[in-house]
């Protein structure tokens, strides 16, 4: 059964905009009704936020270490590392506020259009968002299609009907991040491309998976330069978790 609406969930430091052109992009290769959940947890602000506390307390420790009766700058430290596990924490609560946003809409979806299918693609740290959204759409798994791009994780392929985790080979967050954080799904490796989701897009493997699962009927680049121009005004809308 082919899909007829995609949810397209992106990775850390993307904001609104920037994720509803990736859509974009992907509605563009595939033609299909694509919508945008904006995965906000760790926007450009919150992850400095982040490492300038994670940094500045490991910083003031390391010289505590040297300098042991300077009890201020150890206090200093500790409060620094305070305030980076506050911060991470928030971050992994706004991924699960993302998940359950995204349960509804796959759910509400189904529901009202019971004989089709919906395809789910989640780029970096959306795969994570995805991977707990996904343990709670079981009864719905025969009619959920997964692509996970350059993923912090790999999604297992039980979740879904069909899923696929793809990996360039020079890809940092697939090949150093998602074999530590786990689980540890099948890769599959598409040569080189780096990280970002239009690079992804733009590989063959990415439409030539979607027709020979028969995921999709048709893809309106097939045959044509995938090289997407660049979506200045995005028209899709975007829903914020």
């Amino acid at each position: 059964m082919t899909v007829s609406k995609i949810i397209y969930t992106n990775g850390i430091l993307t904001n609104p905009r920037q994720a509803a052109e990736t859509a974009e992009q992907i509605h563009r290769l595939t033609g299909v009704n694509t919508e945008v959940m904006h995965n906000g947890s760790t926007s450009v602000e919150v992850a400095g936020d982040l490492g300038s506390h994670l940094l500045t307390g490991v910083a003031r420790l390391a010289w505590y270490a040297f300098n042991s009766k300077d009890t201020k700058t150890r206090d200093q430290g500790l409060d620094s590392l305070h305030r980076a596990l506050k911060i991470w924490m928030g971050i992994q609560e706004t991924k699960g506020s993302c998940a359950q946003t995204l349960v509804g809409r796959v759910q509400a979806y189904l529901d009202a259009n019971p004989q089709q299918d919906i395809l789910l693609i989640f780029h970096s740290q959306g795969t994570h968002v995805g991977l707990q959204a996904l343990s709670e759409l079981q009864d719905y798994r025969g009619r959920i299609h997964v692509i996970g791009m350059g993923g912090m994780v790999r999604i297992p392929e039980s979740l879904a009907k069909t899923v696929v985790n793809f990996a360039h080979t020079d890809d940092p967050v697939s090949n150093y991040v998602a074999p530590v954080v786990g689980p540890h799904g099948e890769r599959v490796e598409i040569g080189e491309g780096g990280h970002n989701a239009s690079s992804y897009l733009e590989n063959p493997s990415f439409v030539n998976y979607l027709l020979g699962h028969r995921i999709i009927e048709q893809a309106p680049a097939l045959g044509e330069s995938r090289m997407i121009a660049p979506i200045h005004n995005p028209s899709l809308m975007v829903e914020i978790c």
